[in-house]
């Protein structure tokens, strides 16, 4: 492997950006692999994938965005990658060391920017790698359909801040957890942070945020691997863009969606099955180097042989741990199926219950429903298949569970919960929790969702709650494929916080910016079921 260090591309406007070049031991002109990321492009893990590709005749270009590591410029979280995408492809193919064949690779960041730059349409972007991406602005990032980030932005910002990356382990988060006014984080965290100000001040989808949104599609014409997991934070996102390509995009018949029983580090880069209560089985964990290659190979390199195919969806089903392939996510095959709460037996119903009854709740934020069982001084962790069990007992939870199933029930795709629920408070959340119930009683989390109940309509112009009237919710939870298996059961609590993944909501209608430490009031909950008010849970089914 040969490398150039610290290369200068010079963007559009004059500024310097960094990137560091590697390429094969030959001297010909080759396809190159680019990775834009904000997190330094000296990273282990980074040189470690580039000595990877360079010994099968890749080059590979990890640059450092503006304003991050080595690049001069001021670094604008999202923004900055538009135009400097675009440059940096162009610039990548007029190299001589690159026959004008560019690929773009990455998770998270590294994957929004890619999205970035195709926007700009650089002629000679051929493919993309991308894993774990943001894309749904508010509805997924750094907002989920109202309910901020707030734990996990704050220590993105932090770690972004300044040239030089800040490590979450360094923080003592147990700080964190306690500070329950979002304008003070920054301070808590010990460095004053603009970006972090400036999202406080756009809760809601306004012109700041339209500028973030990917346009487009239907001019993007090149072949994407998209992966995700069902334990990603950000899959709403990848979804998202894998669900506008194969609808709009010249490319649809070009897509191929990979979905793994991943959080977002194994989507993004390890390929490593979720660690929990799951026994995911031996196929769960896959070397995804190998898939990037494939991939790479498929559409980079004339003539090479990949070791696989490339259906359009390939996903990994949990609890029968089974690799299926599938022809659209969800698969076209698939039938809806609802499970209907029932206020009078804690139980859902394949049908939903003939009397009207209400169950009530008092959520605190002053104690907020936690959605971890017990909090550390260490950085927040992923969403995992853990146990939901601690919850089933506190008085600000819901719960409700079906009967054992007879048979298999494999859920593929999206989750929705509908929900009639009222409140006292002129805004409060609704969140929800799915779980798998095993015959000895363990209950194992598959999927969550929330929703900050102003934004029930619009994600622009948040509406107070009429008091106590019974108001019609749609939460949506994280899509899976899981197979119940006879004997297993499935679980729903429903309550109003996923502490401390989600700033707990004071229930006071006030917005983040305006929020302050005494501004909290309790909130008195009523979920509805019946037949007037059929509150259920609905998924897809694929076909036995």
């Amino acid at each position: 492997m040969r490398s150039l260090f610290d290369l200068g591309q010079t963007m559009r406007d004059g500024v310097r950006l960094s990137a560091d070049v590697y390429l094969p031991e030959a001297e010909d002109a080759v396809p190159a692999i680019l990775m834009r990321t904000p997190y330094d492009n000296t990273r282990a893990d980074y040189v470690a994938l580039a000595r990877f590709f360079t010994t099968v005749g890749y080059a590979v270009v990890l640059q450092d965005c503006r304003g991050r590591g080595d690049s001069d410029g001021i670094f604008v979280p999202w923004l900055s990658d538009f135009d400097d995408g675009y440059d940096a492809v162009e610039w990548v193919a007029a190299q001589q060391w690159c026959n004008g064949q560019v690929g773009m690779l990455g998770g998270s960041y590294l994957a929004w920017a890619q999205w970035a730059a195709l926007t700009q349409r650089p002629p000679h972007l051929v493919t993309m790698v991308t894993s774990g991406s943001p894309g749904r602005w508010l509805r997924d990032w750094p907002f989920r359909w109202g309910a901020f980030w707030a734990e996990d932005y704050v220590e993105w910002v932090n770690r972004c801040s300044g040239r030089s990356y800040q490590p979450a382990t360094i923080i003592d988060w147990s700080v964190v957890h306690h500070q329950r006014v979002p304008r003070e984080m920054d301070a808590v965290l010990g460095r004053p942070m603009p970006h972090w100000q400036e999202v406080l001040d756009h809760p809601t989808m306004d012109a700041f945020w339209e500028r973030h949104v990917i346009t487009g599609y239907e001019t993007f014409d090149l072949p994407v691997l998209h992966i995700t997991g069902w334990f990603d934070a950000c899959a709403p996102g990848e979804l998202h863009h894998f669900r506008e390509m194969v609808t709009k995009s010249p490319a649809a018949e070009r897509q191929t969606l990979l979905l793994g029983a991943w959080d977002h580090g194994g989507a993004c880069g390890t390929g490593k099955a979720v660690a929990g209560e799951f026994d995911l089985g031996p196929d769960a964990t896959i070397d995804i180097r190998q898939v990037w290659l494939d991939w790479f190979d498929t559409w980079l390199r004339t003539g090479a042989k990949p070791s696989q195919d490339w259906p359009r969806v390939r996903y990994y089903a949990m609890g029968a741990n089974r690799w299926s392939d599938a022809d659209a996510w969800p698969p076209s095959a698939s039938t809806r199926q609802s499970l209907y709460l029932s206020n009078t037996d804690a139980r859902l119903l394949p049908t939903p219950p003939s009397e009207s009854v209400e169950v009530r709740y008092a959520y605190d934020p002053n104690d907020p429903t936690p959605a971890l069982d017990g909090l550390t001084a260490d950085p927040l962790p992923e969403w995992a298949p853990r146990s939901t069990t601690f919850l089933e007992g506190r008085p600000d939870t819901v719960v409700y569970t079906s009967d054992p199933f007879t048979e298999a029930l494999e859920i593929v795709g999206p989750v929705h919960l509908i929900l009639y629920a009222s409140s006292d408070a002129p805004d409060t959340d609704f969140a929800a929790l799915l779980s798998d119930v095993a015959p000895m009683g363990t209950a194992t989390l598959l999927s969550h969702g929330i929703l900050r109940a102003s934004f029930r309509e619009s994600l622009s112009n948040p509406t107070p709650l009429a008091r106590d009237k019974i108001h019609e919710l749609t939460i949506e939870l994280a899509d899976i494929a899981h197979v119940v298996l006879p004997g297993h059961r499935l679980r729903l609590l429903v309550l109003s916080s996923l502490f401390p993944y989600y700033h707990p909501n004071p229930n006071t209608g006030d917005l983040y910016g305006d929020e302050t430490e005494n501004r909290r009031v309790v909130a008195n909950q009523i979920v509805w079921s019946g037949e007037v008010h059929p509150s259920r849970l609905e998924f897809l089914v694929k076909p036995s």
